[in-house]
Order: structure tokens, then C-alpha cells, then sequence
């Protein structure tokens, strides 16, 4: 069985400088759910109903992104390589739908183009585009969406498009979204180099039924962009089932936060909860650096070797999210199985999980922090010998006294 340790530890904090004004009561949300997550951690500031699945609108093509960026680090596809889309892209090319007027067959747009035109104005004929040129069809398409939300634990998620058009049994949680663009964002972080951008231009050889260029067409959050520099993405959606949703990225000194939001009753009241939550994250959270690089967390024993004990900790600073009116951590060491000298300066020994409250916040490897060298036959005997009488007395003792 795994040895735990358990130390209860005030940590030193590493405080750093947030917006002073009130923080906004959570009971007067009017949100079908919501989910506020630290990116580095998970851990989790405020939620409700977060598991509870609802229709995501164009939320779902944050796992479109993560299936185009996927495909794009394996070699599979490359940014400047042309895109042809075939005729299902005339499928949401209705009034009222975000698009890009995608012409079937043209040869107009690479990856890079599309990208730009699924993270910004939400193209929905984009994305089908995409998904048709990864998977060969949609439906292909689709089918790797699920195992990709299967992959990645999403427990509450289905889709039924690579869009987010309402249909029927395409939904996600709050929770799962959080999960999902939480990974986006750790896994692919050039994504909020498009996400950020406030305007989509067209390709100039792109024209219109009149032979016209179309219009620049705005990023479907730019007012939450130009009102709050501190976010940089992610994805919004809105459809009459779904109401106005956002997955929103917020970079608070230094660090990201992820805010989900669903069901809101309009786009002005979904940028303003946005803005309550970036402002009560600052009010009632910090940060608190609980390891750095190569500092010792502890001494252990390690069986077999030469000295009784040795320093182990982490390989990188770490730092987790805690509430100002309670800034401590309890830290869980786990020792693997069968660890024994001898060991090199590095070698993997267990984990160290940061717990905050009831919640698991964060959990990294432990590594020893110098060579391990194995005791001699003559130590490792001496000690046997040791261990047996102290097995003895302490069985005496529990025995008669």
C-alpha cells in the first residue's frame, strides 16, 4: 500500500495586487449555471448547477479548436495548407447564423484563415469546413468530438455537430466546458492569439453575390475586450435554446482564470457577470506559493539507504489559488510503491497534493532531491537486527502494559 503523509502547513503567501472594489453577491446570479476555475490548478472558486448539461451554443467550438490545434501539432494538417469546403457548409448559412460566407469548392482559405474565423466571428460554415477537411466528413468529425470529451473525463457532454447549433442530445455542463477550455488553453496556448483578436477580415480575394468584399466582421465578444484587457478569449455562444454563454480567459496578475457562464438573458448581462467575477476573484482569492524549484518540502526515509533520511520536492515552483479569509493549504505526500535505494538526484519518489478546504486542489510529482546511495550489507544487517528487537520490545509493551 502507498505511505501517505499529512502536514498541516501555513504557507508563505505571495500576495499580489487586485482590483479593490466589492465583490458582487452570488445569490443574485440569474444563470442556469456557472463555473469559475483557476487554469493552472482547476480548482474551483464559485459554482452552481455545474454539472447539470445544457445546450452550449457555439461553446462547442472550443472543442472544434482543440481537434484543429491537435491535428496541428501531429503534422496531420498545416497552418498555410488551402481548405475546400464541400457543399455542407451551406447547411447553417441561414439568416441569423454566424458565418463566413464559405463558398463550396473555392480555394480561398487555409487553416490558418479558418481558425481566425471559427475563434472570432464564430463561423459556423468554417468549422464544418475544418471538421471536413480533418475527419472527411462531419459526421467523422463528430465521432472524434466524443471520444475526445470521453479522453479527457467531460462525463456530461455529447455532440451531435462541430458548431453548436441547437439539436437535439447536444449539450455540456459547465464543468465540462471549464475541463475542456481548461485543457485548450494549457495544452494549445497559441489558441488565445486568435481568441484575442477584435475583428476578422476576409480574404481580399473573397467577394460577394455583387462582386463586392465583405465587410470586416467584429469578434462576437470585442466590447468584453475593449472593456477588459485582461481577457483574451475564449468563446462565447448564443442560440434561442441556449441563451448567451460564454467560457471567458482572464489573465489576473500574472495568472488565468477560466468563468463559464450559461443561459444568461442577453449579451449585456453576460459581460457584466463577467466583469462581478473578474472583480470578486480579486477580492476574495490570492495566490500562495506552496514549492519551489528544487526547495526542500521534506526529509524521508527511504528503505535501503545509507542515511536515515533525504530531501525530496518538486522540479518547479508551484503556486495555487486559496480564499483571503482562509490562506493555507494542507499538503498530502504519497510515496510510490516499492522505492528504495538506490536512487539518482531526480528520480520520481510520489506526489504532493495541495488540498484546500474539502477540495483536492492541485497534485505534481515528488522527486528526491540528491543521489540516494544504497547502504552496505553491513549497515542494512545492523539495521535488520535493530528493527527485529524494536519489533520485540514494542510487542512486550503493547502486551503487558
Amino acid at each position: 500500500m502507498k505511505k501517505h503523509l499529512r502536514i498541516l502547513s501555513i504557507l508563505v503567501l505571495t500576495i499580489l495586487l487586485f482590483p479593490s472594489s466589492l465583490a458582487f453577491g452570488q445569490e443574485d446570479i440569474n444563470l442556469n449555471s456557472y463555473i469559475v476555475i483557476d487554469s493552472e490548478t482547476g480548482y474551483v472558486l464559485y459554482e452552481n448547477n455545474p454539472d447539470i448539461p445544457y445546450a452550449p451554443a457555439s461553446i462547442t467550438k472550443v472543442m472544434t479548436m482543440y481537434l484543429i490545434f491537435e491535428a496541428l501539432e501531429s503534422g496531420q494538417i498545416s497552418k498555410d495548407e488551402i481548405v475546400v469546403p464541400g457543399e455542407q457548409v451551406r447547411t447553417v448559412q441561414r439568416p441569423g447564423n454566424s458565418q463566413i460566407f464559405i463558398e463550396p469548392g473555392s480555394e480561398l482559405f487555409t487553416v490558418d484563415e479558418l481558425i481566425k474565423a471559427i475563434a472570432v466571428p464564430s463561423g459556423s460554415d468554417a468549422a464544418i469546413a475544418m471538421a471536413e477537411h480533418i475527419a472527411g466528413s462531419e459526421i467523422n468529425f463528430v465521432t472524434m468530438m466524443n471520444d475526445k470529451a470521453r479522453e479527457l473525463g467531460l462525463t456530461n457532454t455529447q455532440f451531435r455537430n462541430p458548431h453548436g447549433l441547437d439539436s437535439q442530445d447536444h449539450y455540456m455542463s459547465a464543468r465540462d466546458i471549464a475541463t475542456l477550455s481548461r485543457r485548450l488553453v494549457v495544452d494549445f496556448p497559441d489558441v488565445t492569439n486568435y481568441s484575442r483578436q477584435q475583428i476578422y477580415n476576409h480574404p481580399p480575394t473573397q467577394k460577394d453575390a455583387f462582386g463586392g468584399s465583405y465587410a470586416p466582421q467584429p469578434s462576437t465578444f470585442r466590447n468584453l475586450l475593449r472593456r477588459h484587457p485582461e481577457v483574451d478569449g475564449l468563446k462565447t455562444g448564443y442560440t434561442s435554446q441556449a441563451g448567451y454563454c460564454i467560457t471567458a480567459t482572464a489573465n489576473l496578475s500574472g495568472r488565468k482564470y477560466i468563468i463559464v457562464l450559461m443561459g444568461a438573458e442577453s449579451v449585456a448581462q453576460r459581460e457584466t457577470y463577467v466583469g462581478d467575477f473578474m472583480r470578486s476573484i480579486g477580492n476574495e482569492f490570492q495566490p500562495l506559493s506552496v514549492s519551489r524549484e528544487n526547495d526542500t518540502i521534506k526529509d524521508i526515509a527511504i528503505p535501503r539507504a545509507r542515511d536515515n533520511a533525504y530531501p525530496v520536492g518538486t522540479l518547479k515552483d508551484v503556486s495555487i489559488v486559496v480564499p483571503r479569509s482562509n490562506p493555507a493549504a494542507e499538503q498530502v505526500i504519497t510515496l510510490n510503491d516499492g522505492i528504495k535505494a538506490p536512487l539518482s538526484k531526480g528520480d520520481e519518489v510520489g506526489t504532493i497534493t495541495y488540498v484546500v478546504g474539502e477540495q483536492e486542489v492541485y497534485s505534481v510529482p515528488l522527486y528526491v532531491l540528491e543521489d540516494v546511495p544504497q547502504a552496505n550489507i553491513f549497515m542494512r544487517f545492523f539495521r535488520g537486527i535493530g528493527s527485529f528487537f524494536s519489533w520485540i520490545y514494542n510487542t512486550i509493551r503493547n502486551t503487558f502494559f
